[in-house]
């Protein structure tokens, strides 16, 4: 009979020591990816945001009604051709705190160049209204020590009323942009420097390009309408490069802010069962009566900008 003899385990604390680092690191890492999704609301809205994805916010319900595909933001420091404009997202997250129901703050580093923080907030109305408003606030830090030159975009892909394709888009001035379709208004209100209103995914593709890009349009060109078919979308740019009638370079340790808001006003809030025929008489009833919505006044815009 052969008999297999083996030697005692010896206890290593080297072995439990690197055994417990793994593990602390996939622990970290598999909370960091959890907490990278949030959920806004308030009132009668909802809003969904993914801090590590590009799509950072792609839910926006209103009234159970979902109207946003994807809010991004882009960025590319200095002026080099050959440089492209970078997701904001790639960058690392150093914080991202819910600090209410409704608002939320994140801060992504690039490290030794600069600091970029979003401030999201949405304000729902009363259940049943159909309005809703959000808020983004963007501040840029200067981490060098030389003045810099920085682009920021944003790109919004909005499907209103869950409907991609009866959407139009257009500029009312240099500060404020409107969409629209049969049942829902929206409009934006900023302070850029370039725009760019086209189909999905022209404009994306200008972002996701291997070399620098700058959106189409300064007003009053390509202000619109840009309507169906098909999925219209739009971008803002900011551009920090201090040249002739430009924002400013970023001077080492300075904050650039830039902010947008937006209100949405939905004309008909669907009852659970609602047949067809009523969202025909529906569409009807608002192409013929002027309407208005909180704090802005939309008068008949809307109704030249359908023909």
């Amino acid at each position: 009979m052969n008999t297999c003899l083996k030697r005692p385990l010896r206890f290593d604390p080297r072995l439990l020591n690197r055994l417990s680092c793994m593990l602390l690191v996939c622990f970290l890492s598999e909370t960091a990816r959890g907490q990278s999704l949030f959920t806004l609301v308030d009132g009668n809205s909802l809003l969904e945001i993914n801090t590590g994805a590009q799509a950072t916010a792609y839910q926006w319900k209103v009234d159970g009604k979902q109207h946003l595909e994807e809010l991004s933001n882009w960025y590319r420091v200095g002026n080099n051709p050959s440089t492209p404009e970078t997701s904001v997202h790639t960058l690392a997250i150093i914080s991202e705190t819910q600090t209410g129901p409704n608002t939320l703050n994140v801060q992504y580093l690039s490290a030794g160049q600069f600091l970029l923080e979003i401030d999201f907030a949405l304000f729902g109305g009363a259940p049943g209204s159909g309005f809703s408003t959000m808020g983004e606030t963007i501040q840029i830090t200067n981490l060098t020590s030389l003045p810099m030159s920085f682009h920021l975009f944003e790109y919004v892909d909005l499907d209103l009323d869950e409907t991609p394709l009866d959407d139009t888009v257009w500029l009312t001035s240099p500060n404020s942009l409107m969409q629209a379709d049969p049942f829902t208004d929206f409009q934006g209100t900023f302070d850029v420097d370039r725009y760019e209103l086209d189909y999905q995914p022209n404009t994306l593709g200008k972002l996701t390009d291997p070399v620098a890009s700058a959106l189409s349009d300064s007003w009053p060109t390509g202000a619109g309408p840009l309507g169906p078919p098909g999925d219209v979308t739009w971008a803002l740019q900011w551009d920090f490069v201090g040249s002739i009638g430009a924002r400013p370079q970023i001077s080492p340790g300075q904050t650039a802010i830039v902010s947008k808001e937006c209100q949405l006003q939905m004309y008909f809030v669907p009852e659970p069962g609602t047949c067809a025929l009523s969202l025909w008489i529906a569409g009807l009833i608002a192409h013929f009566i002027p309407r208005r919505v909180k704090s802005y006044t939309l008068g008949r815009s809307w109704a030249v900008h359908r023909n």
